[in-house]
């Protein structure tokens, strides 16, 4: 599956405005660090999902192996 390049940029431009809005409300937005410190917080959770998504992957193709090859 391909994802186009426009909607992909789209989809970052959303998840950097999201944080901004949401600093923003909070009343955070000037605070020093507040920016930083919730990218760093978005950075970790990507992170984690990047790793969860490679070892459900990693089961995934155990699983299709498994069952290709059962006697």
């Amino acid at each position: 599956m391909r994802i186009p390049m426009n909607i992909l940029f789209f989809v970052i431009v959303l998840i950097c405005l999201e944080r901004v809005v949401t600093l923003a409300i909070k009343g955070d937005l000037f605070k020093p660090g507040a920016l930083q410190d919730s990218f760093k917080e978005l950075g970790k959770t990507v992170w984690l999902g990047m790793r969860l998504f490679v070892i459900f992957w990693i089961l995934y193709l155990a699983f299709l192996y498994w069952v290709q090859h059962r006697p």
